[in-house]
């Protein structure tokens, strides 16, 4: 196993004798209920990025009072809705006592902290025990790629730090820093919202943003923390038909697609649509 870290578990068995055949049986179901791949990377022998993304919005779900840490009464209400058993306190100091110890940042004034958040779960799934980093992330709503389920439980809303109602480029990171991977640096999205003088994203460019995809949109609500139903946020109305025939709409977005050769000024065009009324 040394020379092939991709094997996860090694069992000497015989089928003439019977020799730990229950043994192999339990560890190939442990692997489909409880695979490590999704979890752990072999190569930089540490949790994944989509492991350590999703660990970061149980955090901050946990997190109530946004301090940055996990206070006893938190990492309490932790353990009972993944476990349903609380820890003492004099077991809770000992867990920040190791912690401290192996990561001294991992824990403050306050109590246990992102970094040592991330070491506990790393630690169990070191010493094998997948199934206790499972139970975590099925509590909260993950499926065996790491994607949320239907049945979500939303996280405290974020919003830009300077309160300037544009989003900086180290904003957005943050902003989608509890989401699988961030979603708009990819086309379409990327370079299409409208920005301040300063390169920033405004807020209509960052509403825009959310409509040209509706259904991924709600996805992407519910991982930037949208604190609310999602189904609510986006409003379906009647069909183009219907408009047509009463000469009337109640929209207020509209896709339209602009077409000309190339340098025939498409760009200019669009670029010269941000910030001015809607004129019927």
């Amino acid at each position: 196993m040394k020379h092939f870290i991709e094997v996860v578990t090694c069992v000497e068995c015989s089928a003439a004798t019977l020799y730990q055949v229950p043994q192999v049986f339990y560890f190939a179901q442990k692997e489909v209920l409880h695979p490590v791949d999704p979890l752990f990377d072999y190569k930089r022998h540490a949790l994944t990025d989509p492991c350590v993304r999703a660990l970061r919005r149980i955090f901050v779900l946990c997190d109530h009072d946004m301090d940055g840490a996990l206070n006893d009464e938190e990492l309490n209400e932790f353990l009972v809705r993944c476990f349903s058993a609380p820890l003492q306190p004099s077991e809770i100091a000992e867990v920040k006592t190791i912690v401290e110890q192996k990561v001294p940042e991992g824990v403050n004034s306050i109590g246990l902290t992102f970094p040592g958040f991330i070491y506990v779960h790393n630690m169990f799934l070191k010493k094998g025990q997948t199934e206790t980093l499972w139970a975590v992330l099925r509590k909260f709503g993950y499926d065996n790629d790491l994607k949320l389920w239907d049945d979500f439980l939303p996280v405290p809303s974020k919003q830009a730090s300077d309160q300037d109602r544009s989003l900086r480029p180290a904003e957005v990171d943050k902003l989608f820093d509890t989401a699988p991977e961030s979603p708009w640096n990819d086309a379409p999205y990327k370079d299409a919202a409208e920005k301040t003088d300063m390169g920033y994203i405004s807020l209509n460019g960052f509403l825009s943003q959310t409509l040209l995809e509706p259904q991924r949109s709600l996805a992407n609500l519910i991982d930037i923390g949208y604190n609310g139903n999602p189904t609510a946020a986006l409003r379906v109305t009647h069909r183009r038909s219907v408009d047509h025939k009463k000469q009337t709409t109640e929209k207020n977005v509209f896709q339209c697609y602009v077409f000309g050769s190339k340098h025939a000024g498409k760009s200019a065009l669009l670029y010269s649509l941000p910030g001015k009324a809607f004129i019927k």
